[in-house]
């Protein structure tokens, strides 16, 4: 004959309620641990937002340096002068070369490089100088912007001007060290990093980086000379 086991009511009531209570700290535990896994997801909408309007308040800084840059005065050689420490601030010209030259790129020295970043860089700065003049109501409006990489914005602008009309202005930019620059513009379809490839490739297939730097400055001068010869 099976023997009957007696349990106290009170042990059953308090091992019930341990179960009960055991069973909510797990519960609890799981979602703490979801929502802290989701509170350390990284938040990529937001981000992405935060990182178009740095690129796009790139290019608005930019602009305002151009317009005060012809507020002014019409004198070339000062507009350049004035140039060279923005076109240093706010394009990231290194990265312009380098793709410029693309494979050639690879077989050129550190201080080869070097000049032709500086080089660019006077060119990029002149070519700007001569191309705005005097402040004639110009407007600049940045319109929007679209990240391509997580490394990569392109943000859409135009230009207003009074004999001109309106021009497109399409700016690609690049985020190296947390900061966004410019290293390609496209006006009205053409893209200055395009017409770089293209000459640079030609050149130096028949010259060599020589070349390359014997073009850039050449160019360079032309831009001075036009203006020395306006100043007479």
């Amino acid at each position: 004959m099976a023997q009957s086991t007696y349990v106290n009511p009170s042990l059953l009531q308090l091992r019930q309620s341990f179960r009960t209570s055991t069973a909510y700290l797990v519960s609890l535990t799981f979602v703490m641990l979801v929502l802290g896994a989701i509170a350390a997801m990284p938040a990529y909408g937001s981000k992405d937002a935060e990182d178009q309007e740095a690129a796009m308040h790139r290019v608005d800084s930019f602009h305002a340096e151009l317009i005060n840059i012809m507020k002014k005065g019409p004198a070339l050689t000062l507009r350049y002068e004035r140039l060279l420490p923005i076109v240093k601030e706010h394009f990231d010209v290194p990265l312009m070369a380098r793709i410029a030259l693309d494979q050639h790129w690879a077989d050129m020295h550190k201080e080869e490089r070097q000049k032709l970043v500086d080089r660019l860089r006077q060119l990029i700065a002149v070519t700007y100088a001569a191309r705005l003049t005097e402040f004639e109501d110009q407007a600049f409006r940045t319109l929007d912007s679209t990240s391509t990489a997580s490394n990569r914005i392109e943000v859409d602008s135009q230009l207003a001007t009074a004999d001109a009309g309106t021009i497109s202005l399409y700016y690609r930019l690049f985020l190296r060290d947390g900061r966004w620059r410019i290293y390609d513009v496209v006006n009205e379809g053409v893209g200055v990093l395009e017409m770089m490839q293209t000459q640079f490739s030609d050149v130096v297939a028949e010259s060599g980086f020589s070349g390359v730097i014997e073009m850039v400055d050449q160019r360079i001068s032309e831009h001075l000379s036009k203006a020395a010869r306006g100043n007479q």
